[in-house]
């Protein structure tokens, strides 16, 4: 246990040497800063000058009290997440202590820490750790029978991300099965439920609502269309890659490349069977449907993979495969188990802590360090963004795929705009919208950007003003707009 303790505080160094007092700007973390600097100054819950949409408050409340009492800094939002991150690992040990023992518990708490995934989602300002930490204490609560405990846990996961719906009903469905039931404690889970479906009735009349997205042809853009129910149905068949990320998640990428992979993959799945026994009727009931309802929610949700999107089921999933390993190694003749295992799990953290290490590295700086915001994902276009501030006006509009990651950077309104190859289809879309200035992330959208951006050269309706090898920057030769 002593060796164990060792190690986690050796990668909890790594996580708290990772802070950084810059805002690692995404399309999401936008709404939840804006969210929570707009609700810490008394405006309500806006981003800019408009109400945040799609995204529950719940994550910009938790931020507007570190944004205040960290004198409205993004170190302390990024300190605020850690400490939430370390937060659900300390649960994560106390819910299985009982059913893993003190030592299993602590390898559940090590495998977290080594995930290279748990780990880069830490350095944003995010809702996937608040949304781990609050599902977390939903099921432990559960177990222990407080039932308000358990409601409001749910509700805050709720309140952070509309996917922990599936949280909700899974605890809803638990507790009707109980013996004997409890109408009143029934009642109370429909709680968070009934919180969904008032945000997302609140989304439709705002314009933009998660069943409206769930449904689109192409997402994000409106004129695409809608799809059939049958079409998202095979979302479920279509994004079964998941079974494979998962396993590269589980397994810090060291399965990815190799040709077996599909037996590791096999092996982890009967340990994580061979564990979920393992668990007591009070932790298997819940934990089995949300982890069930979860899987179907993030499958039908986007036409595509997203890895991040299986952090939050993580710590649960693990749990299993310690249960597995530990009721194999109950049988005498299966002791050899453990060689292998911690043989595997060696590589694992070496592999994790070796990346954190030079992330870690990588976070502390900026390739603008007088910028608060950065945007690691394109420093290209943050530079042509930085550009474009300093030398346009105030007033100016742009468009862009991402607007709010611009309007991050630059302070000015953006919108965005209707993928075409057309240039005079897109100089009316954006005259019709009031934008001046076009800015291409291609390393957002390589293929589609860069085969606009030479169209746009070669066209008399637009001049290129600023260009860099993952960015480009377009003026419309013709402003203001005919009226």
């Amino acid at each position: 246990m002593l060796m164990i303790i060792v190690v986690a505080l050796a990668f909890g160094t790594v996580y708290c040497s990772a802070l950084s007092p810059h805002w690692k700007v995404t399309a999401d973390s936008t709404t939840y800063v804006l969210g929570a600097e707009s609700l810490a100054q008394g405006k309500g819950y806006l981003e800019g000058r408009y109400p945040a949409i799609l995204f529950p408050p719940g994550t910009s409340l938790i931020l507007a009290a570190a944004w205040i009492i960290g004198g409205h800094t993004y170190w302390a939002l990024n300190a605020e997440v850690l400490l939430f991150a370390f937060g659900s690992l300390a649960i994560c040990f106390l819910s299985f202590r009982e059913s893993l023992g003190s030592v299993g518990s602590g390898i559940l708490v090590l495998l977290c820490l080594g995930s290279t995934l748990f780990f880069v989602t830490t350095t944003y300002v995010l809702s996937e750790i608040f949304f781990i930490f609050f599902s977390l204490l939903a099921l432990w609560c559960y177990r222990r029978d407080s039932t308000a405990g358990s409601v409001l846990s749910a509700l805050a996961a709720v309140m952070v991300r509309t996917v922990g719906v599936s949280l909700a009903i899974a605890l809803l469905l638990a507790s009707v099965r109980k013996r004997p039931r409890s109408w009143r404690n029934i009642a109370a889970y429909a709680v968070p439920i009934f919180f969904a479906l008032l945000w997302e009735w609140r989304n439709r009349r705002l314009g933009w609502s998660y069943s409206d997205l769930m449904t689109q042809r192409d997402p994000w853009v409106l004129t695409s269309g809608h799809i059939s129910l049958l079409t998202l149905l095979s979302r479920l068949v279509a994004n079964r890659g998941y079974c494979r990320v998962l396993e590269n998640v589980l397994t810090n990428d060291l399965t990815a490349d190799i040709a077996w992979a599909v037996i590791a993959g096999v092996a982890l799945a009967g340990l994580f069977v061979l564990g979920f026994r393992r668990l007591s009727p009070d932790e298997r009931w819940p934990i089995a449907l949300y982890l069930t309802l979860y899987a179907i929610a993030i499958a039908l949700y986007w036409p595509s993979v997203i890895i991040r999107f299986t952090l939050p089921i993580l710590p649960l999933v693990f749990a299993c495969i310690v249960g597995g390993v530990e009721e194999m190694a109950r049988r005498p003749r299966l002791k050899w188990v453990y060689a292998p295992v911690l043989v595997f799990m060696g590589f694992y953290l070496v592999r994790g802590f070796q990346a954190e290490m030079a992330g870690a590295e990588r976070e502390r700086g900026s390739a603008f360090p007088n910028e608060l915001a950065k945007y690691a994902e394109n420093y290209d276009l943050q530079r042509v963004a930085v550009w474009w501030r300093d030398h346009s006006s105030r007033t100016d509009r742009f468009a862009c795929r991402q607007p709010n990651i611009i309007g991050a950077i630059t302070g000015r309104d953006g919108v965005h705009f209707e993928p075409t190859s057309q240039p005079d289809a897109l100089e009316h879309d954006l005259q019709a919208k009031g934008a001046r200035f076009l800015f291409l992330d291609l390393e957002l959208a390589p293929d589609q950007d860069r085969d606009l951006g030479n169209r746009l050269r070669d066209s008399d309706r637009f001049r290129i003003l600023k260009q860099e090898r993952q960015a480009e920057l377009f003026e419309l030769t013709h402003w203001p707009p005919d009226r």
